[in-house]
C-alpha cells in the first residue's frame, strides 16, 4: 500500500511504499526561500529541520506500524517493521545529504554529503552510538556533548535563576508594601480614621502617627490602627512582644504588668511577688508543706515534705518514734522512757527507771525510799503512805511526789504526816527538785548538808519540826531559792552569812530558835518578810507602799 501524507511546507507531497520501503519526497522552493529570509545563521536552520525530520520520521513509522499490524499476522509484522525500518534509514542517509547540499547551494553554506539524518528517538536508542551520534559537529539534541544539548542545558538553567530572583523580588516587594502601605487609601489626613491611633495619609494611604496611651500597633499593620490593649494583653502586656509567660500558673496582664491568675496544682505564689509566678511547690517544700507558712518542724527530727505532708526523715541520736505518727515527730527519748528502754519494745516494770537506756531501780527512788524508811513509814498517816510501800508503783504516782515530763522528781509535800526520824542524806540526790514541804512533822537531829546540792530548790519549809543544831553553812549554794522557812526549831548559832548571797530570797521566817547573831550581810539583803527572835529586825510595810527596815546583830541589841 501508499500512504500519502501532507507535510509542513506548501506543495509538500511524500510516499511510503511498504512493500518497496521507498522513500520519495519533493518539496517546493518557497520553503527554501523562507528559511533563508528568517534563520539568523545556517546552524539555526540545521537545528529547526532537525527537530521537524525527527518529528515527522517519528509519525511515519508509527502510522507504517499501525498499518502492517492491521494486515499481517504478528510475527510477519515484526519482520516486515524491521526491514522497513532498515531500508527507511538508508534512504533517510541519502536524502538528508542531498536536501543538505541542495539547502547549502541555495543559502551559501558549506556542504556534507556523509553527515547521516536525525533519528527518530524510539530507533536512536538502538543504533544511536553508531549512526546517529558519530559526527561531533553535527550531534542530535539528545546525543551527549551535542551544541543543541549544551544550549537546553543552559537555557534551562538561567529560566530557573530567573524564576528564583523573581520569586525573591516579589517577596521582598509584597513584605516592603504589606508593613508601609497595608492601610486605607485616602486623599487627605481627616480620612485616616484607625483604631486608638492618630493617622495620616502618606502616598494615597493612611499610615499611624502616634498611638493613644496604653495602645499599640503590635501586628505591624496599618490598616488596624493600634487595636492592641497594652493593659490587658497577655501576649503584648506593657509593651509589643511582651508576653505574660509566669512559672507554674496562669498569667494575665493588670495595668500592664504581668500577674498571677491562677496557680496550678500543688503550686502556689507564697512569696507574693508576681514576677516569681507560682514558684513553690506545695508538694516538697519544707517551709511551705501543702499551703504557704505551713513549716514541718517535727520534735527531735529532721523533717521532709511528702506530697504536702511533713513526715520524718531522720530521728536526732537517742530519739525514735514509736508510736509511728509523722505528726509526733521523734518524740521518745530511749535513754530515759520507761515505756520505751533501750527501744520501743522494751518497757521498765515500776519500780524501774530508765537510765541510758538500761531499766534498773533509779536514784530518786532509793532516795524516796530511805525517807520512807529513816522517817518510820509504817507509821505515817494512812492517806500518806498511798504507793509509798508497793514495788508495782512508780514513785512519780506515789502521795505527795510530783514529776516533771521526763520522770524526774520535782516537788516532795510531805507537811502534817506524822514524819518520826531524822532526814536521809539520800534526799541530796533529788537534784531536780524545786519544792521540799516537811512542815509540822516530828523530824529530829539536824539538817543535812547534802541538802546544799538542790540547787533548783526555790522553796524550803522545815519549820515546826524538832530539828536542832547549826544551820549548813552550804544553804548559800541555793542560789535559786526564794522563800526559807525554819521557825519553831531548835537551831543554835549564829546564822550563817552566806545566805547573803541568795540573791533572789525574799522570805527568811527563823524566829523561835536559839540563834544567838544575825550578819549584816542579811541586813542588807532586799527581803519583804524577815521574822527573827529580835522582834525588832524585820521590815514593816507601810500603808503608803514604803517600807521601814531596823536591823540588828545580836538578840536582844536595839
Amino acid at each position: 500500500g501508499t500512504i500519502i501524507i501532507g507535510g509542513d511546507g506548501v506543495g509538500e507531497e511524500q510516499t511510503v511504499s511498504s512493500s518497496s520501503s521507498m522513500y520519495h519526497e519533493t518539496t517546493s522552493s518557497p520553503n527554501l526561500a523562507i528559511a533563508a529570509e528568517i534563520a539568523p545563521s545556517g546552524e539555526d536552520i540545521i537545528a529547526r529541520m532537525e527537530e521537524q525530520m525527527e518529528s515527522e520520521i517519528e509519525r511515519r513509522v508509527r502510522e507504517h506500524f499501525q498499518q502492517v499490524l492491521q494486515q499481517t499476522p504478528r510475527a510477519e509484522a515484526v519482520a516486515v517493521l524491521e526491514s522497513s525500518t532498515s531500508s527507511t534509514n538508508n534512504d533517510n542517509h541519502v536524502r538528508y545529504n542531498e536536501e543538505r547540499n541542495e539547502s547549502a547551494t541555495t543559502t551559501g553554506m558549506p556542504t556534507n554529503k556523509n553527515k547521516p539524518p536525525p533519528l527518530h528517538k524510539y530507533h536512536h536508542k538502538r543504533k544511536k552510538s553508531k549512526d546517529a551520534c558519530w559526527n561531533v559537529k553535527f550531534k542530535p539534541r539528545w546525543c551527549k556533548g551535542s551544541n543543541a544539548s549544551k544550549r537546553h542545558r543552559i537555557v534551562m538553567l538561567l529560566g530557573l535563576v530567573m524564576v528564583i530572583v523573581m520569586v525573591v523580588v516579589v517577596g521582598v516587594v509584597v513584605s516592603t508594601r504589606g508593613s508601609k502601605t497595608d492601610g486605607k487609601t485616602c486623599t487627605k489626613d481627616s480620612e485616616c480614621n484607625l483604631s486608638h491611633a492618630v493617622g495620616i495619609c502618606v502616598n494615597g494611604t493612611c499610615l499611624i502617627d502616634t498611638c493613644q496611651d496604653n495602645y499599640g500597633n503590635c501586628d505591624g499593620k496599618s490598616s488596624t490602627g493600634c487595636n492592641t490593649n497594652l493593659q490587658t494583653d497577655v501576649n503584648h502586656c506593657g509593651s509589643c512582644g511582651k508576653v505574660c509567660s509566669l512559672a507554674n500558673a496562669e498569667s494575665k496582664c493588670d495595668d500592664g504588668l504581668c500577674s498571677v491568675r491562677t496557680c496550678l496544682d500543688g503550686f502556689a505564689n507564697c512569696d507574693g511577688m508576681s514576677s516569681t509566678g507560682c514558684n513553690t511547690n506545695l508538694q516538697t517544700d519544707v517551709d511551705h508543706c501543702g499551703s504557704c507558712g505551713k513549716t514541718c518542724n517535727l520534735t527531735n527530727a529532721e523533717s521532709k515534705c511528702d506530697d504536702g505532708s511533713c513526715s520524718i526523715m531522720t530521728c536526732l541520736d537517742g530519739f525514735v518514734n514509736c508510736d509511728g505518727k509523722s505528726s509526733t515527730g521523734c518524740n521518745t527519748n530511749l535513754k530515759t522512757d520507761r515505756n520505751f528502754c533501750g527501744s520501743c519494745s522494751n518497757k521498765c516494770v515500776p519500780s524501774e527507771s530508765c537510765a541510758n537506756g538500761v531499766c534498773e531501780i533509779s536514784v530518786q527512788r532509793l532516795a524516796l525510799m530511805s525517807l520512807y524508811e529513816s522517817t518510820n513509814g509504817l507509821n505515817w498517816k494512812s492517806d500518806a503512805k498511798e504507793g509509798w510501800s508497793s514495788f508495782n508503783v512508780n514513785e512519780c504516782d506515789w502521795d505527795g511526789v510530783l514529776c516533771n515530763t521526763n520522770g524526774k522528781v520535782i516537788s516532795l509535800d510531805k507537811s502534817w504526816m506524822n514524819l518520826k526520824g531524822k532526814l536521809p542524806t539520800e534526799l541530796g540526790k533529788l537534784t531536780e527538785l524545786t519544792d521540799l514541804d516537811l512542815l509540822s512533822n516530828l523530824l529530829t537531829g539536824s539538817i543535812p548538808t547534802e541538802l546544799g546540792k538542790l540547787t533548783k530548790l526555790t522553796d524550803l519549809d522545815l519549820s515546826d519540826n524538832l530539828l536542832a543544831g547549826n544551820i549548813p553553812t552550804e544553804f548559800g549554794k541555793l542560789t535559786n531559792l526564794k522563800s526559807l522557812v525554819m521557825y519553831q526549831n531548835g537551831f543554835t548559832g549564829a546564822l550563817p552569812s552566806e545566805i547573803g548571797r541568795m540573791s533572789n530570797l525574799r522570805v527568811l521566817h527563823v524566829y523561835e530558835n536559839h540563834l544567838d547573831s544575825i550578819p549584816s550581810e542579811i541586813c542588807s539583803m532586799d527581803l519583804t518578810l524577815f521574822w527573827t527572835d529580835c522582834s525588832v529586825c524585820h521590815t514593816y510595810v507601810l500603808e503608803d507602799g514604803w517600807t521601814e527596815k531596823k536591823c540588828c546583830t545580836k538578840c536582844g541589841l536595839r
